[in-house]
């Protein structure tokens, strides 16, 4: 705890591996749907080139994105979230959602923009995690 009664809850974050198995196991499963319905051969084709476009625009999307390395809650209950070499402050917002395999982190960062932070289990260490969970229910 610091002085001020807040814990030193500081989270290192790592990529987390869950949301591309996701993204691979729905379009993996969506595939044979293409081939088994009853459409003609064109509107098949062009249903499996949207589905090759999907994969690939959210295989991008999820190599794509700017997640902090850490993040830490300051003695004010703000939130500091480190970008590389970069610090940015940030509020948590309404809409915060936690559970054992998933915890939804609405930012509101200081230059005004908005950043919706998931963490899966293997986001960082089950200490970390449990810790944070435990602010979000009781701080």
């Amino acid at each position: 705890m610091s002085r001020l009664g807040m814990p030193n809850l500081r989270l290192q974050l790592r990529p987390s591996r869950y949301p591309a198995v996701g993204v691979v196991s729905l379009h993996t499963v969506a595939l044979p749907m293409v081939w088994l319905n009853s459409l003609a051969w064109p509107v098949k084709l062009v249903l499996l080139l949207l589905l090759l476009a999907s994969a690939a625009w959210y295989w991008r999307h999820l190599h794509g994105q700017r997640l902090p390395s850490e993040i830490r809650l300051l003695p004010d209950g703000d939130w500091a979230l480190s970008f590389g070499a970069e610090e940015v402050e940030a509020k948590l917002d309404r809409g915060v959602y936690r559970s054992l395999w998933l915890m939804r982190l609405p930012l509101q960062l200081a230059d005004g923009s908005r950043l919706l932070l998931f963490l899966w289990p293997d986001s960082a260490s089950p200490a970390q995690l449990r810790q944070l969970r435990s602010w979000l229910r009781w701080g």
